[in-house]
């Protein structure tokens, strides 16, 4: 685990050098591996919630993956009316483990929005 986490961690620090922070302070300081994904998932989720952003977990029991979605809030048309506070998709990722699903995901939709 360690090992692939440290990767998404090296690319969380090139998009976002604030929330990597935030979760590597912490993140060293703890052995178990369980209580290292709590802390990562609570971070994002807050960060997803301070820049508007909704966020979505589907388990696929069958599968035994997870897919999240992170999507922006913004006006626009579900199907034949207009609502103010529309979904629109920017990343799906599909893993295994939650943690590693949620940080993907995170990592991917910074990268998209800051290309726009």
């Amino acid at each position: 685990m360690n090992k692939d986490i440290n990767i998404l961690l090296d690319q969380l620090y090139e998009i976002d050098e604030i929330v990597y922070h935030k979760i590597n302070d912490l993140y060293y300081l703890i052995c178990d591996n369980q209580i290292k994904e709590f802390i990562i998932i609570g971070y994002l989720q807050q960060t997803l919630q301070e820049k508007s952003l909704h966020w979505d977990i589907s388990p696929n029991e069958d599968l035994n993956q997870y897919i999240v979605s992170i999507s922006s809030i913004e006006p626009g048309y579900d199907g034949d009316y207009w609502n103010e506070k529309h979904l629109s998709l920017i990343v799906e990722v599909v893993d295994r483990n939650l943690c590693y699903a949620i940080l993907k995901a995170y990592i991917e939709a910074i990268k998209r929005i800051t290309k726009q």
